[in-house]
């Protein structure tokens, strides 16, 4: 696994231009996720001053996964109204666009971290994925 966890450092560190995405896949049971949360405790925790761990199935409640990152990242349990959770997490026209996909909506959120998540920048990429 050391191995695994040093290439995939490496690639995080790696200074690129374009949005990179690391696909981490395999059977079950040999370790997956024990290496992706190596990785996200390691370096992700250290370089982000906000993160957030989710899992996600095949069958997901994107609901609570919205209100998993909320909860993570204000450090507040509290229950929050549709409105009020996709105001907190990202533009409600964007999550209509990636269709409540989590993989795009990572990836969108990828794109606003690299260019910064102003009102102007939102409004272009939503212009883009229309």
């Amino acid at each position: 696994m050391e191995d695994d966890f040093n290439a995939i450092l490496e690639h995080l560190i790696a200074q690129i231009d374009d949005l990179a995405v690391v696909a981490i896949f395999g059977m079950c049971n040999i370790g997956k996720t024990t290496l992706t949360k190596k990785v996200y405790d390691y370096y992700i925790c250290s370089q982000f001053d906000k993160h957030a761990w989710v899992t996600i199935f095949e069958e997901y409640n994107e609901r609570q996964m919205l209100l998993e990152i909320v909860s993570t990242i204000t450090g507040s349990n509290q229950e929050i109204s549709d409105d009020q959770l996709m105001k907190i997490v990202t533009r409600k026209h964007i999550v209509l666009q990636c269709q409540g996909l989590p993989h795009s909506i990572v990836v969108v959120a990828g794109l606003l971290g690299q260019i910064g998540p102003t009102h102007d920048n939102w409004k272009i990429v939503e212009e883009y994925l229309n």
